[in-house]
C-alpha cells in the first residue's frame, strides 16, 4: 500500500470493484431488454409437436381425416352387401373397431401484431429509458467511489504528513527537554 498510487488505485477500483462490475451487467441487462421488446414487432413463433396413439373409433377416424387418408371404406362402405335385406343391421368393423393408430403432427404458428394501440412502441421506448437511467447509475457509482478513494488518499497522505510533523515535534521537544534538563544541572 506504500508504493500504491491514486492513478493504479483508481485503474484497480474501475476494473475490480464487484458494485461496477454488477451494475455494469445491469445495464448491459438493460440493453438487450431493447433488443427484447424490438423483437415484439416480428410477433411469436410456436411450433407445436403431437404424438398420440388410439384405437378409439372417433379418434382414429379424426387422425385419417387430419392426416388425409380417410376413404368411404372407413365408415363401412366395403362392407355392406345391397342384396342383403338387413343392410341397416350391418355393424361396419372398421367404422366401430378400427384398428390402433398412430397420429404425428407438426404445427408452427405465427402471431403478427398487426395493431397493439402503441404498446410495443412506448414498451420500446420504455426499455430505452430504463437502459440510459442504468448508464447513468454506473458513472454516478464510478464518480462517487472516485470520490470516497481521493478522499481517502487525501486524508491518508495529510495523516502521514501530520505524522512527520509531530514526528519533528516530538524530536523538538526531546531535544528541549535535554537542553532545560542540562541547563538546571548546571545552574
Amino acid at each position: 500500500l506504500e508504493n500504491l498510487s491514486l492513478q493504479r488505485a483508481m485503474e484497480i477500483l474501475h476494473s475490480q470493484n464487484p458494485q461496477l462490475v454488477i451494475a455494469k451487467l445491469e445495464a448491459q441487462a438493460k440493453q438487450s431488454d431493447i433488443a427484447i421488446a424490438n423483437a415484439l414487432n416480428w410477433g411469436e413463433i410456436d411450433l407445436v409437436q403431437s404424438a398420440a396413439r388410439s384405437n378409439d373409433p372417433l379418434n382414429v377416424f379424426g387422425f385419417k381425416l387430419q392426416s388425409g387418408d380417410a376413404s368411404f371404406n372407413d365408415f363401412g362402405f366395403n362392407e355392406f352387401d345391397t342384396t342383403n335385406p338387413n343392410l341397416l343391421h350391418v355393424r361396419p368393423q372398421n367404422l366401430n373397431d378400427p384398428r390402433a393408430r398412430n397420429h404425428f403432427g407438426t404445427m408452427l404458428e405465427w402471431r403478427l401484431p398487426l395493431y397493439s394501440g402503441g404498446k410495443i412502441k412506448y414498451g420500446i421506448d420504455a426499455t430505452k429509458i430504463l437502459y440510459s437511467l442504468s448508464k447513468l447509475d454506473v458513472e454516478a457509482l464510478q464518480k462517487t467511489q472516485a470520490k470516497e478513494l481521493k478522499n481517502g488518499f487525501y486524508t491518508l497522505r495529510l495523516l502521514q504528513s501530520q505524522e512527520k510533523e509531530l514526528q519533528k515535534l516530538h524530536e523538538t521537544l526531546t531535544y528541549l527537554e535535554d537542553l532545560a534538563t542540562q541547563m538546571h544541572l548546571e545552574g
